[in-house]
């Protein structure tokens, strides 16, 4: 893969895991209208989903500081 694929690829996954976080923290923002009991099974399952994304996010973080080129006059 050329560099100005990485960086295209790299670029489509921020936006594909900020879709994803958005939508994850606003589901999690709606549960507030459900009942206890769905609150607490479907409310965990969301946080774990929101953790994964968050953590991608981070991997995400390191590959593209990895990707970037680097200054060879330094």
């Amino acid at each position: 893969m050329d560099p100005e694929q990485l960086q295209a690829s790299l670029r489509s996954s921020r936006g594909e895991l900020d879709q994803a976080e958005s939508a994850l923290a606003s589901l999690l923002r709606d549960l507030s209208h459900t009942s206890r009991a769905e609150k607490r099974t479907i409310g965990g399952a969301l946080q774990r989903a929101l953790d994964n994304v968050r953590a991608a996010r981070r991997q995400l973080d390191l590959l593209e500081q990895a990707a970037r080129p680097r200054d060879e006059s330094t």
